[in-house]
């Protein structure tokens, strides 16, 4: 029996786990948008998932001593937002380090932090 896309979504959230943002970018190329917006939507309105911003989705986790859902790492909304206009997030420390260090050879850096 073929999978239906509404498993194939189902199957690729719960595959990441709980606490996973998303947008409907991470499932593409395998689905058409048309079906992954529908079911993103309905999934939403089941509570299956919950919507961050337009087109920004998380699993939602669930916190035993708040009893209620927590919200999501701002990190993981970092990153989806990056999949899903494209672009590359650069981390502070390694900015610090490409200035200061940049006519360094990466090995003498490395040993130095060692």
């Amino acid at each position: 029996m073929k999978e239906t896309a509404r498993n194939r979504i189902l199957s690729r959230i719960y595959g990441h786990g709980k606490g996973w943002v998303f947008s409907a970018i991470d499932f593409l190329p395998d689905l058409k948008r048309w079906e992954i917006d529908r079911f993103l939507t309905d999934l939403a309105k089941e509570g299956k998932i919950a919507r961050i911003l337009p087109g920004l989705y998380y699993y939602p986790e669930y916190s035993k001593l708040l009893q209620k859902n927590v919200a999501p790492d701002v990190g993981h909304v970092a990153y989806a937002l990056a999949r899903k206009y494209d672009w590359k997030i650069q981390s502070p420390i390694l900015s610090f380090f490409t200035l200061k260090y940049r006519e360094i050879p990466p090995k003498a850096i490395l040993a130095r932090l060692s």
